[in-house]
């Protein structure tokens, strides 16, 4: 499964309901086609947990965890140690109470369990038990320190029996300790709702994406885009990019030169209403597609310590990973060991690595600085525009990490995205040497 740190989009784009008003059709699932020509309702089907494996990529967000038990939590297991408490908003906007609350028991000599009131009582004796896995990382300089993922199913809404699984990860107390942090709890959307795009006779998925983990798909006024995007597989390459793919359900958005507007959602997102909108916003293509197999852009940069690359022209006869990340972003930093290790083993048979960092313009230092004490001795290239950066642009497609594995000679992409992440990686790199040499 491929997580990402995922960019919200910052200009609404698009490229996918096209001729909506001129015969196009917006539906249900296959089989299950429902449409109203006259008002274009759009109707879909709630995918309840699994969705982030689809969208291949998801926002975090904190959930901060205290030793004082909150009033409202009424009911504990037994056999809880050491809780520390935690609560956040999900659910329909305006109900009386949208509060979710979690406990995580981590007694000093075992394992931390996680405990969600998902039926939204305040009592933990009787939800259903949440999935959490012990996970054992170690650094670069060979501590281990424990991590922990998992789930649980959330009522959704007001309808006791409509439940979606949200997804929870936190750092143990031992890798706490080496970075200084105090306990956190991330929280990340698994659910979603899909439906399905004919036009011209062609098919296209779609997802509607509580990207802020809201619980209500008409999204929040407290956050800055609202937090819930309209996903299109515009391209049918398997993978919802960030431009051309991804819309502000609250944002005007042009196709071929005409502006629709989404409007009428229902909270649980079972519905909209799609119409044509008296402004005008600029159309933006669709990302192009870098799937396995097809040819990788080009590009010419200067690299981080002054000189010039020409990707991939420079790396003829050379299998080469082009890598996406930044220091801000956790998964990114836990794959460094990997790549570290990769280019330790395969570099003499034939094998680089090009990182581009999207950090910020003013961060060029500090980077400098980090990749020297990480230990990442290949080309970087620091592209300086964070997400408005001209490389992000022609390489991220949801957000990063984001990898692609290239024949230098012919600029085809062997493996992308998830394929070249852990220890797919490894694997990517072998096949496509002993591929080379046939």
């Amino acid at each position: 499964m491929m997580l990402l740190h995922r960019r919200i989009p910052r200009a609404a784009t698009a490229a996918a309901i096209a001729a909506a008003g001129a015969g196009g059709l917006i539906g249900h699932a296959a089989d299950e086609a429902r449409i109203e020509e006259e008002s274009r309702l759009v109707r879909l089907d709630l995918v309840p947990e699994g969705a982030m494996t689809r969208i291949g990529s998801y926002m975090p967000w904190s959930v901060t965890l205290l030793a004082e038990r909150p009033a409202d939590v009424q009911g504990l297991p037994e056999d809880v140690e050491a809780p520390m408490f935690g609560v956040f908003e999900f659910g329909t906007l305006g109900q009386n109470d949208r509060r979710v609350f979690v406990v995580i028991d981590e007694p000093l000599d075992g394992p931390a369990r996680l405990f969600v009131d998902g039926n939204r009582n305040g009592d933990f004796t009787d939800d259903a038990p949440a999935e959490w896995e012990t996970l054992t990382e170690k650094t670069r300089d060979g501590r281990t320190y424990t991590r922990y993922r998992g789930g649980a199913p959330v009522r959704l809404g007001d309808d006791a029996d409509l439940s979606v699984r949200i997804g929870f990860a936190m750092l143990g107390r031992d890798a706490r300790e080496l970075i200084d942090h105090e306990p956190m709890l991330k929280r990340f959307r698994d659910y979603a709702r899909a439906g399905r795009i004919e036009f011209d006779g062609q098919v296209f998925e779609v997802m509607l994406d509580d990207t802020c983990v809201v619980g209500d798909f008409r999204g929040d006024p407290g956050f800055e885009r609202e937090g819930v995007e309209l996903l299109i597989d515009v391209n049918r390459n398997g993978v919802f990019d960030v431009r051309g793919e991804s819309f502000d359900t609250t944002r005007p958005f042009n196709i071929r030169g005409t502006t629709y507007e989404m409007s009428e959602m229902a909270p649980d997102g079972s519905s909209f209403r799609l119409t044509e909108s008296s402004q005008t916003v600029e159309e933006i293509p669709p990302q192009p597609d870098q799937s396995a197999g097809r040819q990788i852009l080009a590009f010419e940069a200067e690299t981080l310590d002054g000189g010039r690359i020409r990707f991939p022209e420079d790396y003829r006869d050379r299998i080469v990973l082009l890598d996406l990340w930044a220091m801000w972003c956790g998964p990114c930093v836990g794959e460094i060991p990997t790549l570290v290790e990769a280019r330790k083993e395969y570099h003499e048979r034939g094998f680089n690595i090009v990182s581009i960092s999207i950090d910020a313009a003013d961060e060029r230092a500090r980077l400098t600085e980090f990749v020297r004490e990480h230990g990442m001795t290949w080309t970087h290239v620091h592209d300086g525009g964070d997400w408005d950066g001209e490389l992000v642009q022609l390489y991220c497609p949801g957000g990063i990490p984001a990898g692609y594995l290239v024949d230098g000679t012919t600029g085809t992409i062997l493996a992308a995205l998830g394929e070249v992440r852990g220890k797919k990686l490894a694997q990517a790199i072998e096949r496509a040497l002993r591929d080379r040499h046939r």
